[in-house]
């Protein structure tokens, strides 16, 4: 296949798997909204923003820089994996154990501190199968990680039906979490064994330093992201009470869904941004500036539609317990325009730009007139 072709094809299965990925996991969430109480749902969305801060920092970007090293020398796929993959289990054993110890001084319920301690080692397992699918995306077989990544949400969403059917509650959407993210680990596996090679672990400490001290710099910027993704809900269970957490959950599970949106739309952009980037610096210029009008004129129909149909928006997805939230929807549609505007990969591209500083291309846009602002934060506490 012509790299051409493979561009477009993973172009293609990168947007398909993103659509349905978003809408899967749309419905999981309001599946788990309209089945529970308020405050059991305050619980449940605690728990997971717990488990994936915890993930995101164990991350550390170690699965790219696994992508990056196998893609330069795939030669070294197997001490690079095995070294790899055993250094995943090193931190997540290391994690794990912090939040053991961590649990017991949350100031919460029994059960959640429980679900806490089994979400979060849920969630290393979703680290371990990124050790492995980052050899999918090294050698560009994509169509396989997108599988991996739809199948695991149509079946997260299909146990989450069984578990409200017996209504075994928050233990038990833990312990769906638990089971889909093994059975992602062991396909990723299964996959990179049976088109690659087997690959045992390697504990080669002088590699394990070699990888973590190339990744957490390159990695450091999205863990960061990520992280700021699930602050929300940790400060806001801290400074007020679940039923509130469950209050605000609501429209922001639905406002991080609609990310999927702009976050498709700049898949295709990427290989442009890069080539213009090397090329000329005044046509990567020119690109970052119609982009960055092109994401944030569509950002302002979506934000308009948050502010004037937040009661229908909440009652039909989430029920009449939810409206309690108009003002959290109506704010977090306000926002919608600063996530959409940042989906513009042109800023990372740009850092390829000017000594690797991204800003230095956005620094030259200040005057754009369709942005008034490069950013919005917003906190409120919801009745």
């Amino acid at each position: 296949m012509k790299q051409s072709q493979r561009i477009v094809k993973n172009a293609l299965f990168g947007i398909g798997s993103s659509v349905i990925g978003g809408v899967v996991y749309l419905a999981t969430i309001l599946t788990i909204a309209h089945a529970v109480s308020v405050t059991e749902f305050g619980k449940y969305s605690f728990v997971l923003a717990f488990a994936m801060f915890v993930s995101n920092i164990a991350d550390s970007g170690l699965p790219r820089m696994l992508i990056r090293e196998i893609s330069k020398d795939r030669e070294q796929l197997v001490p690079l994996v095995g070294a790899g993959a055993s250094l995943i289990w090193v931190i997540s054993g290391v994690m794990c154990l912090l939040v053991a110890v961590t649990v017991p001084f949350l100031h919460v319920g029994m059960d959640v501190k429980i679900s806490v301690l089994g979400m979060s080692i849920a969630t290393m397992a979703t680290f371990h199968a990124a050790g492995y699918s980052a050899v999918l995306r090294a050698f560009e077989d994509n169509e396989l990680n997108y599988l991996g990544f739809v199948l695991h949400k149509v079946l997260v969403l299909g146990l989450v039906f069984v578990i409200v059917k017996l209504h075994f509650g928050l233990i038990g959407f833990v312990a769906v979490h638990l089971a889909s993210n093994v059975l992602l680990w062991n396909f990723y596996h299964v996959v990179v064994t049976r088109l690659y090679a087997r690959i045992p672990l390697r504990f080669d400490v002088a590699l394990w330093k070699s990888l973590l001290s190339a990744a957490l710099p390159m990695g450091g910027g999205a863990m960061l992201r990520q992280l700021a993704l699930q602050l929300d809900i940790l400060i806001l269970t801290w400074m007020t009470n679940l039923t509130t957490v469950g209050l605000f959950s609501g429209p922001y599970r639905i406002s991080m869904a609609l990310r999927v949106i702009p976050q498709t739309l700049s898949l295709p952009l990427f290989p442009l941004y890069s080539r213009t980037a090397h090329l000329s610096p005044a046509r990567f210029t020119e690109a970052y500036r119609w982009s960055t009008k092109f994401f944030a004129l569509i950002s302002y129909p979506i934000a308009a539609f948050f502010l004037a149909w937040s009661k229908p928006i909440l009652r039909v997805a989430l029920g009449q317990k939810y409206l309690a939230a108009i003002p959290a929807m109506q704010l977090l549609g306000i926002g919608i325009i600063s996530g959409v505007v940042q989906a513009n990969p042109a800023g990372r591209a740009g850092a390829e730009v000017s000594g690797g500083n991204p800003g230095n291309a956005a620094s030259r846009d200040r005057n754009n007139p369709i942005l008034p602002f490069d950013s919005v934060s917003i906190s409120f506490r919801c009745p």
